[in-house]
């Protein structure tokens, strides 16, 4: 597994690939579907990675060898902690906010309870 250099993805028609990965097949595996597709995936956040395949059409054409395959973002764990990261800002954002508005907003709640006499506010 490697980083593609700049070059390399200037040259590429996805310029978001960023990773090549060799794998070799044992012989005894049978031949892919030339329409397999391929992620980086790991069991559990610490677990090594490896590539898991999905298959393609059963009884078509195979995949050649030394051909390249376009891998597919995964779905899973790791991208829910990745997607958990601009969550987490927003979230900070919003109490970062809430905290100015605070002192304001308890000052108009202590005026309202006291006309209404149904709002505790400590």
């Amino acid at each position: 597994m490697r980083h593609l250099t700049a070059q390399e993805r200037d040259a590429n028609a996805n310029k978001k690939d960023a990773v090549q990965v060799t794998v070799s097949l044992d012989e005894g595996i049978p031949p892919l579907p030339a329409d397999v597709t391929a992620t980086l995936s790991s069991d559990t956040m610490l677990s090594p990675k490896f590539v898991a395949t999905f298959a393609g059409t059963p009884g078509g054409q195979t995949l050649a060898n030394n051909a390249s395959i376009e891998g597919h973002p995964a779905y899973g764990l790791e991208q829910i902690t990745a997607a958990a990261g601009p969550l987490f800002d927003n979230a900070n954002k919003l109490l970062n906010i809430w905290t100015s508005l605070s002192p304001g907003l308890k000052k108009d709640l202590a005026n309202s309870r006291r006309s209404s006499g149904r709002l505790l506010i400590r």
